[in-house]
């Protein structure tokens, strides 16, 4: 029985210490108890705990211990697993959170821990890291009871939430543990090619551009023959990245060729301003700026969310910049600050625009004055790329100016920032 772990579930969801609800009940370190499930509580405890926490616990029901509940409860779970894996929509996620949150106490058995890991990869969606932390924990403490399939999907879900949270290194560990279990493990196919995509897309953010071709490749291959075309259309544009990041431009074309082409076919209209967005990547590399600009203003024509217009504008900043257009660059500048307006939630593209707003502008002692602070900013964020970027701008500066000295402290920092990027700790490695 997991009835310990509904009881400090409910408990830490109205922030009540362990102190105040075995008061008048029982003592601390037998509510821990209850809690760790190492003691069964007595109906009279139990029914003071619940009364206390504003709930009904009732474990001793008919349905306890009755394994075909339980195989059929478990295969409710599995069914949510599989629509939320695959559709990803916060709307289905929103409703069936609420669905097993009132059906909470059913899952009081075997099927607690698979209840526990359904529910953490609805909430990955709603973006709810706290209460994911509270299902976490007894699935971490109770690791060894888990069966080989709760182990695997522990570690997916856990490579899934250090995704979305930016810990990439933590995300790849997880689903490479999930990828050695899967092999011990009638895993459904449909499953195998969402595991896949996901490494893809964390092998990518991690610059492991054949590791992200070769799982993409295998995830889209089940997409395709499932028509599921959202997800294929994900996989292409994963690898239309990572062939641009390997040089492999006529490969990155064609990806992203054939994504417009599926979003065309089936209107699948969400995807085209992603497209649009890294053709404009992809044509900046080939230094067709023109063409470009193009896709840029695409993108940014179909883009609602203030984060995505951000990225796009600050993509257009550059292109002019390349181009010495300092006119353009004010512009945009401009809009960029327009679309920010009193928000202070972008710190990082009002720090992006002052640095290029200053560079129009042409002042040097002004830009040399506000560099250390972008450096320090995005030194303070773990963003090594724009570090490794101003450091190179902010040492080419002092060298123009003749300061050799502090243009070679800049050009060091540059040097330790492009080998953390990298993951080069010795020169061995390189």
């Amino acid at each position: 029985m997991m009835v310990g772990h509904f009881i400090r579930s409910e408990r830490l969801k109205k922030n009540m210490k362990q102190s105040y609800l075995a008061k008048g009940i029982c003592s601390p370190s037998y509510l821990s108890k209850i809690e760790n499930n190492s003691t069964e509580p007595s109906e009279e405890v139990l029914y003071l705990i619940s009364k206390k926490l504003g709930i009904e616990l009732n474990f001793k029901g008919k349905n306890h211990g009755n394994l075909e509940y339980e195989k059929d409860n478990r295969q409710y779970l599995n069914e949510i697993y599989k629509e939320i894996s695959i559709k990803r929509s916060e709307k289905y996620a929103k409703q069936v959170y609420k669905e097993l949150s009132e059906l909470r106490f059913s899952f009081n058995g075997n099927d607690f821990y698979l209840y526990c890991l359904v529910n953490i990869r609805i909430l990955v969606i709603l973006k709810d890291n706290k209460s994911i932390l509270v299902l976490l924990e007894p699935l971490m403490r109770d690791k060894e009871k888990l069966n080989d399939y709760e182990k695997y999907l522990l570690a997916k879900t856990l490579g899934i939430f250090h995704f979305v949270n930016d810990n990439i290194k933590d995300s790849i560990e997880n689903f490479e543990e999930a990828l050695n279990l899967s092999k011990q493990i009638n895993l459904k196919s449909w499953d195998q090619a969402d595991l896949y995509y996901m490494y893809s897309l964390a092998s990518l953010s991690n610059q492991q551009n054949i590791k992200a071709i070769e799982y993409s490749e295998m995830s889209l291959k089940y997409f395709n023959d499932n028509f599921l075309f959202e997800r294929s259309i994900e996989s292409l544009i994963v690898q239309g990245i990572a062939y641009k990041n390997s040089f492999d431009f006529r490969a990155s074309l064609r990806n992203y060729k054939k994504a417009i082409e599926i979003t065309e076919k089936f209107d699948v209209v969400k995807f085209k301003s992603i497209i649009f967005q890294n053709l404009g990547s992809l044509y900046t590399k080939l230094n067709d700026y023109n063409l470009a600009l193009e896709y840029y203003l695409k993108s940014l024509n179909l883009k609602n969310s203030l984060d995505k217009k951000l990225i796009t504008i600050f993509s257009i900043i550059q292109i002019y910049s390349r181009l010495q257009e300092y006119e353009n660059v004010t512009n945009w500048v401009k809009k960029g600050f327009d679309e920010i307006g009193k928000s202070k939630e972008y710190e990082q593209y009002i720090i992006h625009f002052n640095v290029y707003k200053l560079m129009g502008e042409g002042d040097s002692e002004k830009i040399e004055l506000y560099l250390p602070k972008a450096i320090q900013y995005f030194e303070k964020i773990n963003d090594y790329r724009h570090t490794y970027k101003y450091c190179i701008k902010m040492a080419l500066i002092l060298k123009n100016k003749k300061k050799y000295k502090m243009a070679t402290t800049y050009f060091e920092k540059a040097f330790n920032y492009q080998n953390t990027i990298q993951e080069i700790r010795n020169w061995e490695d390189i």
